[in-house]
């Protein structure tokens, strides 16, 4: 079961976020960004970002409702080497997994051999070519408008 394109619209973003507990008092926030609408009550949020971007699913809906699965898929051009936090756990099933306390040290290893069977966290750092890096961050960023 798919899901059914509404519409799409782009914008700049260009703000300052005042922050709490950081060394600056506010930081910049600014990036590209494009919202795809769907009919069955969420948009797909992309930011392009100078150094990075970032994804994210928002709810349009007004009542609640569960998620089920997000699978997501990254391909990469090779093998890369990849520096893995799996979880400190000797729970043999995914779900035993989530019983910790998120902390651990970061394993180094390939793209080809990261662990099917062990639970990891983000931040996960892959070394891509000309020292070049992807790291991936389970953030979500301070939305002070929705474009509609």
């Amino acid at each position: 079961m798919g899901s059914t394109f509404k519409r799409a619209h782009t914008t700049t973003v260009n703000q300052e976020i005042r922050t709490v507990l950081y060394k600056k008092t506010t930081i910049t926030d600014h990036c590209k960004e494009l919202v795809l609408e769907f009919k069955e009550g969420f948009n797909l949020v992309f930011r392009a970002y100078n150094e990075g971007a970032a994804y994210r699913f928002v709810s349009t809906r007004q009542t609640g409702f569960k998620v089920k699965n997000e699978p997501v898929v990254f391909n990469f051009a090779k093998d890369y080497d990849v520096w893995v936090p799996y979880v400190k756990s000797k729970a043999k099933d995914i779900e035993g997994q989530y019983f910790n306390s998120f902390e651990n040290t970061y394993t180094y290893t390939s793209l080809s051999k990261m662990s099917q069977s062990r639970l990891a966290f983000t931040p996960l750092l892959v070394a891509l070519n000309n020292g070049k890096k992807f790291v991936l961050q389970n953030l979500t960023w301070r939305a002070t408008r929705v474009c509609t």
